[in-house]
């Protein structure tokens, strides 16, 4: 059995005060074993980038935050950690690779330097020598002319070459996890394909686990060994990238499975899943998806379904799984 190297329990995440918060992630667990890669997929405004964010303690202070993170058997409470704490896991234990690149770097500032930076604070070189590492890590993640680019400031670089810049910073101390978030957004199809190739050679190369955060399901097939869905700031069903990409047992993973264009398929409209999301103004005491579902009864609205187990390949919540199985399921074939 694989070593878990994270595990994130019932994450909590809330914004605002009093009558108008906003229950942005609620009961949120996941696991990621060594060497894995995790996809969490789901619709905008579901949560993803916060349960990542929280993950790191980037969240506003203002931000109520509740759970566990376990990070190589050390456990740490997400509620009662401190600034200070959050520096010592940052960069060496966890690190991540931001959505847009261009808004995370410093324009002020030389990319090189920035590089360098993430490597002196943590007291483990000079400066000098850690210019030097800077250039290295440059060189690693294929940067054209690495020593030139060092030099430049981020404007004066292209949108692949940012990403390769923060990917390098990322990388700076290496962390036994790395957490990449929609790390393609903006870039051309072939500059994607080439920062999904180089984070996957990059972790092969280093032992690092991954959790990918997207909205690209075309992403998730290539990339992910298991994938988390997320729909209204909860995970809704989890399960081998196989298992969910061919037999989804939730209604919304089928949905959204539905709504990828398909080269293949006869001419036609595109499929859109019907309605909208919930509001996020208090926790669910019912089924989030059940207003939208095809497979909506009066239990979707009267109890939260617990999780089901899906044969030996993942879980899901939902009360409709059952009729589900006998369409999707690989164990019902």
């Amino acid at each position: 059995m694989s070593e878990t190297v994270l595990k994130l329990e019932n994450l909590f995440v809330t914004y605002g005060k009093k009558k108008r918060k906003t229950y942005a992630v609620q009961d949120v667990s996941l696991e990621l074993s060594k060497g894995e890669t995790l996809g969490i997929v789901g619709e905008s405004g579901c949560g993803k980038t916060t349960v990542a964010m929280a993950m790191m303690g980037l969240l506003d202070a203002r931000t109520s935050v509740e759970g566990k993170l376990t990070i190589l058997d050390k456990e740490y409470d997400l509620s009662k950690m401190s600034h200070k704490d959050w520096r010592k896991i940052r960069g060496e234990k966890i690190a991540m690779v931001f959505q847009d690149s261009l808004a995370a770097l410093n324009p002020l500032k030389r990319i090189g330097e920035q590089i360098a930076e993430a490597i002196y604070v943590k007291d483990k070189m000079k400066k000098s020598e850690a210019r030097e590492r800077a250039i290295e890590l440059l060189r690693l993640v294929e940067m054209p002319d690495a020593d030139r680019r060092a030099r430049q400031y981020p404007h004066e670089c292209s949108g692949g070459m940012r990403q390769r810049a923060m990917i390098a910073m990322a990388l700076a101390n290496e962390p036994d996890v790395l957490i990449c978030d929609e790390p393609t957004t903006a870039l051309d199809v072939t500059v994607q394909a080439q920062i999904l190739d180089l984070i996957k050679k990059l972790q092969v190369k280093m032992g690092m686990a991954m959790i990918l955060v997207t909205h690209d399901l075309g992403v998730v097939s290539a990339v992910t060994d298991r994938v988390d869905v997320m729909y209204a700031s909860k995970i809704v069903e989890s399960g081998t990238t196989e298992h969910l990409m061919t037999c989804p047992s939730h209604p919304y993973t089928s949905d959204l499975l539905s709504a990828m264009p398909d080269i293949n398929a006869p001419r036609g409209e595109l499929h859109a899943i019907p309605g909208v999301p919930p509001t996020l103004n208090r926790q669910f005491e019912w089924c989030p998806y059940g207003q939208r579902c095809k497979f909506h009864t009066n239990e979707c609205d009267e109890d939260m379904p617990d999780l089901v187990q899906i044969g030996e390949n993942g879980i899901a919540l939902c009360a409709c799984v059952h009729p589900l199985l006998k369409i999707g399921s690989a164990e019902a074939r």
